[in-house]
This record gives C-alpha cells, structure tokens and sequence, in this order.
C-alpha cells in the first residue's frame, strides 16, 4: 500500500477520535445542568380579580377537573363585597299551627291547644259533652236541666229562664283564638228521625293587630212525638284589636241565641206499650198540639282598655326592634246592651 495513503488514513481516525471524545465530554456536562421544558397548559377562563379584598373559592367544575390532572390548581376569585347578604326578616320560613291557642275571656292566661282530632265525634249531643250531663226532653234542642247542682254566680237582674242554658251562648263561652293562619271547623251530624246538628267556627288574625272570629250552631230536630220539634239558631262573633305597643286594646261581642220549641204537654193517654197497633209514635195523642215557646236574645258588648307603663323594646328579628309598652295598670270601659224576648 502506498505510504502516502496509510498517513492520510491514520489522520482522519485520529481526527474522529478526538471529535468522539470532546462530544461525549459536552453531553455529560450537559446532564449535569438544569433542563426546562416548556409544558402547554389547559386554557381555563377565569376572570381577574377585582380589586379589594378578596376571598378564594375553589370550582367544582369538569375544566377545574381537568386542571387538577394536569397538577394544577384553579381558583375564582370573588370580592367581599360581593357575598350575599340575606336578611332574616325577608326570609320566608314555613309558619307551624303548633302554637295556634284559644281561651275564654275570664281566663286569658289559661290557652288551649286546638285539637283538630275526632276523638270524641260520636257526642254530638250538646247536653252530654263534657262536664256536667244534662237531660232534656227525649229530644236534641229541647229544655234541658243539668244532673249536678250549679249555683248562678252572676250578678244583678235574672229572668230565671235557664232551661236552654246548655244550647245558649255566653259571654263566658266565647272562645278567642290566636293563630298564625285562618282556621275553620265544621261539624254536621244527622240521625234516623231528621234530627240535625249543624256547627261551625272561624277564626283569623292579622299582623296589624286585627283579631276576628266566629262560632255558629244550628239544631233542627223533628221529634219523636207531635208538636215535639225544636230548632236552636245561635252565634257568637268577636273582634279585637291590640295596637302594636302593646297600649290601646278594644274589643267587641256580639251574641245571638233563637229557641223555637213546640210543647205538647205529654201523652194524653199512656197507650204507646199497650195497643200493638200504634206502630208509629207521632199517631200517640198528647195534651197540647199547637203551643210553643220562643225565646230570643242579643248582647253586644263592647270594651276599650288603655295601659299605662313602662317601655322598653322588643326585637323583632334581626334588623327590626319595636317599642313595647309593658303595662302597670289599665284603664278601661265598657259598654253592653242586651235585648230579650221571651214568649
């Protein structure tokens, strides 16, 4: 071979050799040093923050899902001022009839639950609820007289006539409701000889101070004999008035009792056990055939009280405060006048 040509080749590798070896020297400096690599992240829109101060919330949402993958963290920025502010007394919570009471005007500290069960639906009979039985004349209406001696403590003029008492409506039976919602009550009862009770009460109260009800019966009862029918028409209707310091109260009554009630007197002859022919108790003679006794009354009452006390305030709810007058003493009037016929 020429020599010429070995001393070229030789050349060249010793070239590559050196060229090898400085590249390969490079490469481990270069695994020494840091590498940045540019990564490309999800684009998410998230809007700037406002200025002020803020408050971080975090987005449960399929882009902040996907950020979270990819290792990064996705905020929302909102300003305080922003946040919601809610006000108790426009929040409208769902009003319960568990504190819905009633109570008579001589004991207005003494409240009753209203009880909205049947128990007790079978005693449709007025004179044989409860407290003390009454009897009456074999027919639902008629006079009737109680079992237990009960003295009359009222006092002034009496007109004596108290065998509808059981029926009557009173100024001490009225029933005064507190609810938060109208409430109304029906009863219907009707037996095997066209004997009819029917009753009803309303009640209904308003936030400015406005309280009003009703409470109405009606009995229609044809009677086993002749000239035994009865029909009772009675109502009691109130309404009150509180201002809303608690200071000027008026209230007003007014009642209605009708007692149409025919008298026969009794059997003229007593053959209703004995003749197996009289099948039916209306063919049985008796005394009387056309008397009859009517009585009728109306009461209004109207009374007006103005406290006078202390005053102190009553928080409402939240943002409402009012001026409440918690009473000493009282001064009040009233007023009634009473119209009776009785024939």
């Amino acid at each position: 071979m020429n020599p010429r040509r070995l001393h070229i080749i030789f050349l060249f590798c010793a070239i590559a050799g050196l060229w090898t070896s400085h590249a390969h020297a490079q490469g481990i400096a270069d695994s020494t040093r840091p590498v940045h690599i540019d990564t490309v992240k999800p684009r998410i829109n998230v809007p700037p923050p406002p200025k002020g101060d803020t408050t971080i919330v975090h987005v449960d949402s399929s882009r902040a899902q996907k950020a979270r993958k990819a290792q990064l963290d996705t905020i929302v920025v909102a300003p305080d001022s922003l946040k919601a502010k809610v006000d108790s007394s426009k929040i409208k919570k769902k009003k319960s009839s568990l504190n819905d009471t009633w109570y008579y005007g001589s004991e207005p500290n003494k409240r009753s639950i209203i009880d909205t069960s049947i128990f007790q639906l079978h005693r449709y009979d007025v004179v044989r609820r409860d407290g003390p039985e009454s009897f009456n004349m074999g027919n639902t209406g008629t006079a009737a007289y109680p079992l237990v001696f009960n003295p009359n403590p009222g006092v002034g003029f009496n007109m004596g006539f108290h065998q509808f008492d059981a029926y009557r409506y009173q100024k001490d039976s009225i029933r005064y409701y507190q609810v938060i919602r109208p409430y109304c009550e029906i009863f219907y009862s009707i037996g095997i000889t066209n004997e009819q009770v029917f009753q009803g009460r309303f009640a209904n109260s308003h936030k400015n101070g406005i309280q009003y009800g009703v409470d109405f019966r009606r009995i229609n009862s044809k009677g086993t004999y002749s000239n035994q029918k009865a029909v009772d028409n009675g109502f009691d209707l109130y309404g009150i008035y509180n201002s809303k310091n608690k200071q000027v109260n008026i209230q007003t009554d007014l009642i209605y009792n009708s007692f149409v009630s025919g008298e026969n007197g009794g059997l003229a002859r007593d053959i209703i056990f004995k003749d197996s022919a009289l099948f039916q108790k209306t063919l049985a003679p008796v005394n009387l055939l056309s008397a009859s006794l009517n009585y009728k009354e109306i009461n209004w009452y109207l009374k007006a009280s103005y406290g006078i006390g202390k005053k102190y305030n009553e928080r409402v709810n939240d943002t409402l405060v009012q001026r409440i007058v918690l009473p000493v003493f009282k001064v009040s009037y009233q007023f009634n006048l009473d119209y009776g016929k009785y024939g």
